[in-house]
């Protein structure tokens, strides 16, 4: 069933990279590191840049899901909504984008806490990429952590993703 899931997002990803590696590699990374929290954490953590980063419907995703045998009965228009959680907001710039997201994920009901799972896994993965190789990104992500933090963190939820998360921002 994952692999269903992967297969369509590396579809729609298309031609598109990870800084030299395919889209692929950092898909795989964030699911990696989800897959103690569940199969709907799993097929977020795949689906988590779909609508950003491609031209990907909703009817697309949810075709998608309902073909899908072993996700939990009734939980595919759960999954489509949270995916448009995951998603960065519309903005004329990062800065826009990321503080309209941080605002709506500081909103986010308990009910989909998964999604706030998902963000940190995406950000561990990003983070990571960018101190191995070494990356001038690591520096943006540093000054974005006050307010990703303040809007994402939620006690108890994923603590040992955001220790890993502090450890690295302090390199």
């Amino acid at each position: 069933m994952l692999e269903k899931v992967l297969k369509f997002a590396i579809k729609h990803h298309g031609n598109q990279l990870y800084g030299s590696l395919p889209y692929s590699f950092h898909l795989t990374q964030v699911f990696d590191i989800c897959k103690p929290y569940g199969i709907i954490a799993q097929i977020l953590a795949i689906l988590h840049d779909v609508k950003e980063d491609t031209h990907v419907t909703d009817e697309e995703i949810l075709e998608l899901l309902y073909s899908l045998d072993d996700i939990p009965s009734g939980k595919e228009q759960f999954i489509l909504e949270s995916i448009h959680y995951i998603s960065d907001e519309k903005g004329k710039n990062r800065k826009e984008r990321k503080q309209k997201t941080n605002e709506k994920l500081s909103k986010i009901k308990e009910e989909f806490f998964v999604v706030l799972i998902v963000k940190v896994a995406d950000r561990l993965c990003n983070t990571k990429h960018s101190v191995e190789s070494k990356s001038t990104l690591l520096e943006m992500y540093q000054r974005e952590y006050t307010e990703f933090k303040k809007a994402v963190y939620r006690e108890g939820l994923c603590d040992l993703l955001w220790i890993e998360l502090d450890q690295l921002m302090q390199k």
